[in-house]
C-alpha cells in the first residue's frame, strides 16, 4: 500500500510495496505529502504491470501508453535509436493512442490516423506544420506496429488491428551526391583534416559514423584495405563494436584511400586506445584514424558543420556527409561495378537499397543514348549494322557439345537475397 514519509529536512519520500510485497522508497522527495504518496501509488501500480506482463497475465484493457512504458524498458540498442523513437512517441502516438485500451484499437481506427497523418490533419501542436514525408509516415507508423505486435507475441492481444494497413507510397526522387567537382572544390576550402574525411569517404563509401569511428587496427597492410568493424554512436559518445548490418566487411584501398589513412595515422602511437568507451565493455588497443586539430573524434555533426559553411561561403549547393557515400555509388556504378558488387562493398544484403544510391548522371544519359543511337539521316538499309555469321573450325551452332542452354548460370548471377534488417 502506498505511503510516505517525513524526511528530516521537512520534505516527503513515497514508499509502496512491490510484487514480493518488500516495501521501496521512491526516488527524490517532495515539498508535499500528498504529492510523494501519488508517486509512490504510481511506482505501484507500475510494479504490478510489470509483474502481471512477466507472469503473462496483464489485461488487454492495459493503456497503450501504459505498454510501451513496460515495453521500452525492454528495448536496448547501441545506437540513437531510443531518442528517435522517444520524439516520435511524444509526438505522434501518445497523443493518438495514450489512454485507448489495447483491446479498443480497430483497424480503421489505425488506417484513419495513418491517413490523417499523411494528410496533415493529425499534429502535434496548435500551430500549422507541414504533414510529414510518406517516409516519415512508415517511420512514425512502424513504431506503433512494433508494440502492436509484441502485445500480441506477449498474448496481451489475441490479434493485431495493425492488418492491411494501407501506408502512402514512398515516391522515388533524385538523392544529393557529393560529385567529383563538388568534393574538390569543398575539399579546397576545407581544413586539411576535414578536407582528408571527404576525400576517404568519396574513396571507400562509408557511412559517416563507420568513418568516425574507424580504428588503425581496421586495417589490413597485407589486403590493403579496411574491415568495417566499429563505429562512432554520436549522442551516446560511444564505440559500437559492428555496422549497420551487424556484419563486418572488407573494403579494397584505393591508392587515394590508402595515402589518407598512412597520412593521418603518421608519426602516432597507434596502439593506444581511443578514449571512447567501447558499448561492450572491451578495453580499446587502437587509435582512432579520423581525429580532428584538437584530437577531438570527427563526428558527422562537426563534419556536416564544415561542409554546410563552406558550401554557403562558395556557393555550392548544400551537402551532408550522407553525400559521400551516394558519390561513391555513384562512381562506382559508373566505373563498372555491378550492383552486386557495390551491395557488398557498402554493406547492403538488398540490392535495390544499393539502387537508392546511385544517381543518374549526365554519362548514365550518354551511356542509354549511344547504345539507342539511331542510323544517320537518310541512310539506307545497307548502312545499317548488320550481324555476320563467323565461320571457321571449331565453332558450332547453339551451346557446346554435352551442354544445355538453360542450365549454366552467368557467375555473376544473384544468388537468393536476404531480407535487409538495416
Amino acid at each position: 500500500m502506498a505511503s510516505a514519509e517525513k524526511l528530516p529536512s521537512g520534505r516527503w519520500r513515497g514508499i509502496y510495496t512491490d510484487a514480493n510485497k518488500k516495501k521501496k522508497r521512491v526516488p527524490g522527495t517532495h515539498a508535499l505529502k500528498s504529492e510523494a504518496k501519488a508517486a509512490a501509488q504510481d511506482a505501484e501500480v507500475k510494479e504490478r504491470r510489470k509483474a502481471a506482463a512477466k507472469a503473462g497475465t496483464l489485461p488487454p484493457t492495459t493503456t497503450w501508453g501504459a505498454w510501451w512504458d513496460l515495453l521500452r524498458e525492454k528495448r536496448h540498442f547501441d545506437s540513437d535509436t531510443p531518442m528517435t523513437e522517444a520524439n516520435i512517441v511524444d509526438n505522434y502516438l501518445r497523443p493518438q493512442w495514450g489512454e485507448k485500451a489495447l483491446n479498443e484499437i480497430a483497424q480503421s481506427e489505425v488506417q484513419d490516423w495513418v491517413d490523417d497523418l499523411k494528410a496533415g490533419k493529425f499534429r502535434r501542436s496548435k500551430r500549422k506544420t507541414a504533414p510529414p514525408s510518406p517516409g516519415y509516415v512508415h517511420r512514425i507508423y512502424s513504431v506503433f506496429n512494433v508494440s502492436i505486435k509484441a502485445a500480441v507475441k506477449a498474448e496481451v492481444l489475441d490479434a493485431s488491428p495493425c492488418v492491411s494497413i494501407e501506408l502512402p507510397k514512398r515516391p522515388k526522387r533524385a538523392k544529393p551526391y557529393m560529385t567529383t567537382t563538388d568534393a574538390e572544390k569543398l575539399g579546397g576550402a576545407l581544413r586539411a583534416d576535414f578536407r582528408d574525411a571527404v576525400d576517404f569517404g568519396m574513396e571507400t563509401g562509408l557511412r559517416p559514423n563507420e568513418l568516425a569511428g574507424m580504428h588503425a587496427t581496421q586495417a589490413d597492410q597485407e589486403a590493403r584495405g579496411f574491415w568495417i568493424t566499429d563505429v562512432y554512436v554520436q549522442r551516446k559518445k560511444v564505440i559500437r563494436g559492428y555496422p549497420k548490418d551487424k556484419d563486418a566487411r572488407f573494403v579494397p584501398a584505393t591508392d587515394k584511400a590508402w595515402e589518407i589513412y598512412e597520412r593521418r595515422t603518421a608519426g602516432r602511437n597507434l596502439t593506444v586506445g581511443c578514449g571512447i568507451p567501447h558499448s561492450d565493455g572491451t578495453e580499446c588497443r587502437g587509435a582512432l584514424v579520423f581525429l580532428t586539430v584538437r584530437n577531438r573524434p570527427m563526428n558527422q555533426n562537426t563534419l556536416a558543420y564544415h561542409l554546410r559553411t563552406k558550401a554557403q561561403k562558395l556557393g555550392r549547393p548544400m551537402k551532408s556527409p550522407y553525400t559521400l557515400r551516394r558519390g561513391f555509388a555513384t562512381r562506382g556504378a559508373e566505373g563498372g561495378l555491378n550492383a552486386f558488387e557495390l551491395a557488398d562493398v557498402m554493406g547492403h544484403s538488398d540490392i535495390k537499397i544499393t539502387q537508392e544510391y546511385v544517381q543518374r548522371t549526365k554519362r548514365t544519359g550518354d551511356r542509354m543514348r549511344a547504345a539507342l543511337a539511331r542510323p544517320a539521316e537518310g541512310a539506307g538499309v545497307a548502312d545499317r549494322p548488320r550481324l555476320r555469321v563467323v565461320r571457321g573450325r571449331g565453332l558450332g551452332r547453339g551451346t557446346g557439345r554435352g551442354t544445355a542452354s538453360d542450365s549454366h548460370p552467368f557467375p555473376s548471377a544473384p544468388k537468393k537475397s536476404e531480407e535487409d534488417a538495416s
